[in-house]
Parts: structure tokens; C-alpha cells; sequence
């Protein structure tokens, strides 16, 4: 389903050729780092939308819901799987192409890598994310959340999909 969302997204907003399988992948690592590829829980017997800890990312793309509440139907975004994924995957294109492959120095292009962990970054926390990241990276000052990023898209990249039962069952 989020290969499926990744291509349709692409099909409707087209990178260029060199970075389409890198984005798909940086799809599938995102909402493992989201969701660990789950978009309800079961809580008290009762089927709920995952939430962030602050409550204000929904699903398994973890859509904040305030930011984003203009451009999608909130109630798609919490009870829609398909839904969250194709809207994820347009969030990452559009950090993808409209900002990162932008503000990018073309002489001094970043490696595939970095890019993938500034991208996570300003999905997390908005454009500015793309400068600020870059500046934790050369003090080598991360946060925890690009640490945890960097390890499933590393475990991803090696297709490592099979990891993600330690974020379920601890195993």
C-alpha cells in the first residue's frame, strides 16, 4: 500500500528519474519511523487511531493534524489507511522537490543519505528543518528523532523490512 502510494504520488508530482526508488524508499522508512507501519491501536478493547505522544499526528503517516488540516479531510487522515499514505507520501514529495532538491547547493549536492534525513527532518518540523538540520549534522548533534530515522532508513535500504517486529513484540 505505501509503494502503491509512493507510485501514485510520483505519477501525479514527478522527480526526476535518479531519485524515484529513493524516494519510495524514503516512503516506507518514514512510516515505519511514524507508525512502525500501523495506523490503528487497540486500546481499552476499543479500535483508535494512533496518535502522537502530543496528540496532534494522526495514522500511520502521523499527519499533524493542525498543520495540514487545510489541504486534508481530517477524518480520512484518522479512519482512512489508504488515505494517510497517499497523503504522507505528497508531504515527503513536496519536502522532496519543493524544498530540499531546491535549496540544495547544485556544485555541492548532498548524498542520498542526507538528503533522506533532511527530508525526514522537515517532515517532522516544517522547511526551516532543512538549514537546521544540516547544522546538527556538522556538529554531529542530533536529535533523537533523526537517530531513530537514520536507523530504520539504514535497516530499510539493506531491506531489513523484517526489523520492525522489535518495534512491535520487542523481538
Amino acid at each position: 500500500m505505501l509503494e502503491q502510494a509512493a507510485n501514485d504520488t510520483l505519477a501525479q508530482k514527478p522527480l526526476e528519474d535518479k531519485y524515484q526508488d529513493f524516494y519510495r524508499l524514503l516512503v516506507l522508512s518514514t512510516a515505519w519511523q511514524e507508525s512502525y507501519w500501523r495506523q490503528f491501536v487497540i486500546t481499552n478493547g476499543k479500535l483508535r487511531s494512533l496518535l502522537s505522544y502530543n496528540q496532534s499526528s494522526i495514522g500511520l503517516m502521523q499527519i499533524n493534524e493542525r498543520v495540514w488540516r487545510g489541504l486534508y479531510q481530517l477524518e480520512s487522515l484518522r479512519w482512512n489507511i489508504h488515505y494517510n499514505a497517499h497523503a504522507g507520501s505528497e508531504i515527503l514529495n513536496y519536502y522532496l522537490g519543493k524544498y530540499a532538491l531546491k535549496k540544495m547547493d547544485s556544485t555541492h549536492p548532498l548524498g542520498l543519505d542526507t538528503l533522506a534525513r533532511v527530508v525526514y527532518a522537515m517532515y517532522n518540523g516544517g522547511p526551516r528543518e532543512f538549514r537546521k538540520f544540516l547544522n546538527r549534522k556538522e556538529t554531529n548533534s542530533f536529535y533523537e528523532s533523526d537517530q531513530l530515522f537514520w536507523e530504520k532508513y539504514s535497516l530499510a535500504k539493506e531491506g531489513h523490512f523484517d526489523k520492525v517486529s522489535a518495534c512491535l513484540i520487542g523481538k
